[in-house]
């Protein structure tokens, strides 16, 4: 059983458990009877019939409130024991998760998917390694678990979103589409004009029929105070910030000076900017943006 799965039951026992997190449960619960091959119906019965023999066993010794916390935990452990036979065997299946009704995913990660109606999501089959790829088709919630060493990518029809921990919804199941964070940040790449923007909690962008209609980030005056620094640092920052790689060629060229302040929305029309004030040019190879 992973951690994090334990501390949303454990919260759940003391109840502390967020609206999403109860969700989480409910759905996970009503589907183990159903769907797990690993555990049935006779053996959850015995189980619970273990658990309340021993709740009444301890009922002469426990005062009130002690015996219903006591039997809040024991029952969520049944909970746990079910939870954690069908998520292996979820996992031990193909990578691909088609939703016939609205449901919710646990990837072998950690992070929580609530996937809608109609839509699915295909892991990558080294997800979980080096970085966490998948593809998703139609509408989804992502709770992304984090880790800051492998970034959690997810590539749809129309953009390619980056994040290394938080919550937000993709939706791209047709010329309309959209992205909103409800926590943290996420990369936005949009395909069609390679247009790279970071959104932070609460901003969106909505596209309809492929063009923007709603983008949060343009009414906020963040920017990037890059007056009087070489090079080589502003560009690790923006590598920082829109968490992409980007690497200097001609290592001569590092200690350029940059002499101005750009608003913190789209890279490519940052670099774009540095490149004809200095005379460079960029390329993306491989996810990688090379500036020579």
């Amino acid at each position: 059983m992973d951690n994090r799965l334990k501390d949303i039951l454990l919260r759940f026992s003391k109840g502390k458990a967020t609206k999403e997190e109860k969700d989480f449960l409910n759905l996970w619960a009503e589907k183990l009877v159903l769907n797990s091959p690993s555990i049935n119906k006779e053996d959850l019965s015995a189980t619970e019939l273990r658990i309340r023999t021993k709740i009444a066993y301890n009922k002469r010794k426990l005062k009130k409130r002690a015996l219903i916390k006591k039997a809040s935990f024991l029952v969520t452990s049944i909970l746990v024991i079910s939870l954690s036979y069908y998520y292996w065997s979820v996992n031990n299946t193909l990578n691909n998760y088609y939703a016939k009704e609205d449901q919710t995913i646990l990837l072998p990660d950690n992070t929580i998917v609530t996937l809608y109606k109609g839509s699915s999501i295909t892991l990558n089959e080294n997800f979980n390694k080096n970085k966490r790829l998948l593809t998703l088709e139609g509408r989804a919630f992502f709770d992304v678990s984090k880790d800051t060493t492998r970034a959690f990518i997810v590539q749809s029809s129309h953009l390619q979103t980056t994040v290394l921990g938080t919550r937000f919804l993709i939706d791209d199941s047709s010329l309309d589409y959209k992205v909103k964070v409800a926590h943290g940040r996420v990369s936005v790449l949009k395909h069609l004009d390679k247009k790279l923007f970071v959104l932070q909690a609460n901003d969106s962008i909505v596209w309809k029929a492929n063009q923007e209609v709603v983008n949060t980030i343009d009414k906020t005056n963040l920017l990037f105070n890059f007056k009087a620094k070489p090079l080589d640092k502003v560009i690790y920052e923006l590598s920082e910030f829109y968490h992409v790689d980007i690497q200097i060629l001609d290592i001569s060229k590092s200690k350029l000076v940059i002499q101005a302040d750009y608003p913190k929305k789209d890279l490519y029309a940052i670099l774009s900017s540095i490149c004809f004030i200095h005379n460079l040019q960029y390329e993306i190879i491989d996810n990688t943006i090379n500036i020579k």
